[in-house]
């Protein structure tokens, strides 16, 4: 679990360390004296962070052509993710337009993906994952990219069905999103709760003489506006990435 998603009471955890528990005397006062002048610790509830959607499953009420688009510029993100600087030709070839001589292949893969409910996203890092861990022989995967016939095999994406869906969580989890604005809030925000634990302030002055070292009048209200903001733009990036099959899993 990351620090800001951590909702610590008095008695728990605050960036790794123990504020001073009710029985002690000092938490009750923060708790009652503090009230409406120490800001609140900037979790996950307070501040709910941008979280990718989750991979997106191929859609029966799609066309093929869609499908197939989908899934190839999912192959083609997360080739570029594993190898950035090779250039991958396979999915804007003719060979996969309609008609052209893979297409065929294609349209199983898509097939057994929809079958199977496998997202592509999921499959494709799977398949990536298990070409780093078990390259062919005489195959050096970090300058060999994998082809795309390779990993959307239908016949393969049958076969290995059961074993994906064991390991699907592994490849589904999206990072949380964090930002330079809401880091910059959880920083001072553990800076003013050190200073706290450390002054024993005890009075609503002695509070706030503390808390504006880190918070200056105004400067809370900001950060947060700011950090809210950055949210909201880093989770219409993700959603929009979603739309696209682009690669934020």
């Amino acid at each position: 679990m990351h620090d800001d998603q951590m909702e610590p009471g008095l008695g728990e955890q605050v960036r790794g360390r123990a504020a001073p528990p009710p029985e002690l005397g000092w938490g009750h006062t923060w708790a009652v004296v503090g009230a409406g002048i120490v800001p609140p610790y900037p979790g996950a509830t307070f501040l709910p962070p941008p979280v990718p959607p989750p991979p997106p499953r191929l859609d029966g009420a799609d066309t093929m052509d869609e499908w197939c688009a989908l899934v190839l510029a999912t192959w083609a993100a997360g080739v570029a993710r594993y190898w950035p600087r090779k250039r991958v030709r396979a999915y804007a070839h003719d060979a996969v337009a309609p008609g052209g001589r893979q297409r065929a292949a294609l349209e199983a893969a898509c097939w057994a993906l929809f079958e199977e409910q496998a997202p592509p996203a999921m499959w494709v890092r799977f398949q990536l994952d298990g070409w780093f861990r078990h390259p062919p022989e005489g195959v050096n995967p970090r300058t060999t990219p994998m082809r795309w016939q390779l990993a959307l095999h239908g016949p393969s994406i049958r076969k290995h069905a059961a074993w994906f869906q064991r390991e699907s969580g592994t490849y589904g989890v999206a990072p949380v999103g964090f930002g330079p604005r809401r880091r910059a809030l959880l920083h001072n925000h553990g800076r003013m709760v050190d200073a706290l634990v450390v002054s024993a302030a005890e009075t609503p002055d002695a509070m706030r003489e503390v808390v504006s070292r880190f918070f200056p009048p105004g400067a809370w209200e900001a950060m947060v506006r700011a950090a809210r903001a950055e949210a909201a733009a880093m989770q219409e990036t993700f959603n929009v990435q979603m739309r696209r099959g682009e690669w934020p899993w």
